[in-house]
């Protein structure tokens, strides 16, 4: 079997951008929401024998699992009936996916407070530093950087 080598992920993390895989399902079904699974990986943690699902058998899927979950951050999005019926199922879809990749920063507890600057969020950026979703020209993640990185 052959496994992926990871050199496009590699790059795209040297130029300081996060990687993450999405997919989704529920897309065909006639009833139900579509849901979406956002996933980034620690790049020195990477499970070993670790290749896309559809080149895994269930119990090889199954039995990754936990150690994905302990090597990597994971957001799930979904986009309800309601949603698909209005929007159609690709924008249902994209909608899905994009609320997967913002709880991929589970850390920020953007649920909770939307992006705002409550003191929670303040005390998870300074823990965590910002992430890709964080504005670095406004003033409180600018000093954050200023003072992390001089």
């Amino acid at each position: 079997m052959i496994s992926p080598d990871f050199l496009l992920e590699t790059q795209a993390i040297a130029e300081g951008l996060t990687v993450c895989g999405i997919d989704e399902a529920g897309r065909g079904p006639w009833a139900g929401p579509v849901v979406a699974a956002a996933v980034s990986l620690d790049s020195a943690n990477i499970p070993p024998g670790l290749n896309d699902s559809k080149k895994l058998t269930q119990a090889r899927r199954e039995a990754l699992f936990p150690a994905i979950l302990a090597a990597a951050r994971v957001g799930i999005g979904e986009a309800s009936v309601r949603e698909i019926d209005s929007l159609n199922i690709l924008k249902a879809t994209f909608l899905a996916m994009e609320r997967a990749v913002h709880a991929s920063y589970p850390g920020y507890g953007f649920a909770a407070h939307k992006g705002y600057g409550t003191p929670a969020h303040a005390a998870m950026l300074a823990r965590l530093g910002p992430c890709p979703l964080h504005r670095k020209s406004f003033a409180p993640v600018r000093a954050l950087l200023d003072s992390r990185f001089g």
